[in-house]
């Protein structure tokens, strides 16, 4: 089987992506099979942490997430 790779240069620090990322008012800006992207019960995500997911796709689904790792920098 093939394998496919690509990769590109970003002018940022990888702490700076990284809070970008998990940034949840920032998800649907990077990220185009989420319509809406937001915590339950706070405004942060982390360990344990509920969000609700609300996809961008045909059809169009909601459901709730849960993270179950989550190491600043890492995973």
């Amino acid at each position: 089987m093939g394998r496919i790779a690509e990769s590109i240069d970003i002018s940022a620090s990888p702490q700076s992506i990284w809070d970008y990322v998990q940034d949840y008012q920032h998800r649907t800006e990077w990220d185009t099979t989420v319509h809406e992207y937001r915590p339950i019960g706070t405004d942060k995500v982390g360990k344990g942490v509920s969000v609700l997911v609300k996809s961008s796709g045909f059809p169009m689904n909601e459901y709730e997430a849960v993270y179950v790792s989550f190491e600043p920098y890492k995973v």
